[in-house]
């Protein structure tokens, strides 16, 4: 065999090293794929609206926001690269129909929240201050607290 016929090493090392942008697009597609079907297996556990499930809906929805929060940064990031990543069509009427209980249940957990006079969570946080307070610990406590959509909004004093 002559040296003619064996392969330069910048062929070697070319036809070895993929593309970057091609690996970059297929583990997001792959990323895509793992939290979609996530998304989709939380919105089949979807709970009934009935005034008893309160607090399944409250638990659904904070799992709802995770595997959200885990889906639209990847569908962002794929739209940069140009990679057309989609919920099937099928389930597509499912995920709606669970992010309209989201959105709706939100805005109730909100409403519920401010008929209140306040929220459970910064009762407790005042309970938690005023026992380190009286155990001498220095503890910095929010002028202002509010949740908004599971968004918690903190003030703090200057």
């Amino acid at each position: 065999m002559s040296a003619n016929c064996a392969p330069h090493l910048s062929q070697l090392v070319h036809a070895a090293t993929p593309n970057p942008v091609k690996v970059e697009k297929a583990a997001l597609k792959v990323r895509f794929t793992t939290a979609s079907t996530a998304l989709i297996a939380e919105a089949k556990c979807l709970p009934d609206d009935k005034a008893e499930l309160w607090e399944e809906k409250v638990m659904w929805m904070h799992r709802w926001e995770e595997k959200t929060g885990e889906v639209y940064p990847i569908v962002e990031h794929g739209q940069e690269l140009d990679i057309n990543i989609k919920i099937d069509t099928a389930d597509g009427p499912m995920i709606t129909e669970a992010d309209k209980a989201y959105k709706r249940w939100s805005a109730e957990e909100v409403a519920v929240a401010a008929c209140r006079g306040g929220d459970e969570d910064v009762q407790m946080e005042e309970e938690v201050a005023q026992e380190a307070g009286e155990q001498g610990a220095s503890v910095a406590v929010p002028a202002a607290t509010e949740k908004m959509s599971h968004v918690e909004v903190v003030a703090w004093p200057v």
